[in-house]
């Protein structure tokens, strides 16, 4: 098969390889599409050091089950599927054993879909909607983060929220958040045609925070009370202290956007003990799949993808990301 082996760095190339082993529980996986997804920029960056070089890289992807091993029960040969990431994970460590199995401290991921064919066990492997079509499918995984964020904020029903960035992750919580309770968001976004694509998905307010006052907004659109949630979907950490300072007291400010490791941010205190704030982080996601595939037919989807590359140009790709060019860019093996 050929795939795009990743050798550090900016260092990827279209090789060819073998197909890998189908142990007795596994599902070899024809990829069709495959997104790319900010922690590709991370590792590209080597800030990742769950992935090592060489190795392949793509989480986020949906395709055609061609093969299953002599145990697998519930997925069959054609079957129109995604996959959860995750990778695998110990059992064992406390974690596993407190039901918190995406906080595994031995979690090792899966080789990646920027390749034609992924094999993984059947159990990361989940049924897409016959309706759907595969592009839409392989925003499954950012989906299932939204979902798992949501459910950490625990929104009350009428609740206001604010946003920072409408990229993919801030796209799909806006949405899933007005789906969950919350009735008014505000998004920060200083790109003009996401703030556009923001306010045609929902958003009550949407504010360039390179020419406007973001405060003023909020103490606008709050009556002065502040923020009930707010949503780091970037990954700066500058922006975290940001989110603390608009939040209310007794506000919670939720992290989904990945920074690299070991880049700071401030936080005052007194702040936090004054304001009794929550400061949350969402990692990954821990069994959000199911619903986040309810969510695939409900969810304005189509936008949100704006490139599309072949598995030759997949470095080409993740600079289109890094560059903060699009939304959400596609690598697809068979272009």
């Amino acid at each position: 098969m050929k795939v795009a082996m990743w050798y550090g760095g900016r260092d990827i190339r279209l090789e060819e390889i073998d197909l890998p082993p189908l142990g007795p529980e596994d599902v070899r996986i024809e990829v069709n599409a495959c997104g790319v997804c900010g922690t590709d920029v991370h590792i590209i960056h080597g800030a990742f050091p769950l992935y090592q070089p060489p190795t392949i890289i793509g989480h986020e992807y949906s395709g055609t089950v061609v093969e299953v091993g002599s145990d697998v029960r519930e997925i069959k040969v054609g079957d129109r599927v995604t996959v959860d990431p995750s990778g695998y994970t110990c059992m064992v460590c406390y974690h596993c054993r407190q039901g918190q199995i995406h906080l595994c401290p031995n979690r090792a991921v899966f080789r990646g879909a920027y390749a034609e064919y992924t094999t993984v066990p059947e159990r990361v492997v989940y049924k897409l909607p016959d309706e759907l079509p595969f592009d839409l499918g392989a925003l499954t995984e950012p989906i299932s983060c939204a979902v798992h964020a949501t459910g950490l904020a625990n929104p009350k029903t009428g609740s206001n929220a604010l946003i920072y960035g409408a990229g993919t992750i801030g796209l799909l919580l806006l949405q899933v958040l007005l789906r969950s309770g919350v009735s008014r968001v505000i998004v920060s976004e200083p790109i003009a045609s996401r703030r556009e694509l923001a306010k045609e998905m929902g958003a009550d307010v949407v504010v360039d925070p390179t020419k406007e006052d973001l405060g003023e907004a909020v103490q606008d659109f709050t009556k002065g009370i502040g923020i009930d949630l707010a949503f780091e979907a970037v990954g700066k950490p500058a922006l975290v202290k940001d989110a603390a300072s608009h939040a209310r007291r007794g506000g919670k400010v939720i992290i989904v956007g990945v920074s690299a490791p070991g880049e700071p941010t401030e936080v005052v205190p007194y702040d936090i003990y004054y304001k009794e704030l929550a400061i949350i982080g969402s990692h990954i996601r821990l069994f959000t799949f199911p619903r986040a595939i309810n969510w695939l037919t409900k969810l304005n989807l189509k936008p949100i993808i704006t490139h599309e590359f072949p598995l030759a140009d997949t470095l080409k790709a993740i600079e289109t990301t890094e560059r903060g060019e699009g939304i959400k860019v596609l690598v697809k093996p068979k272009l």
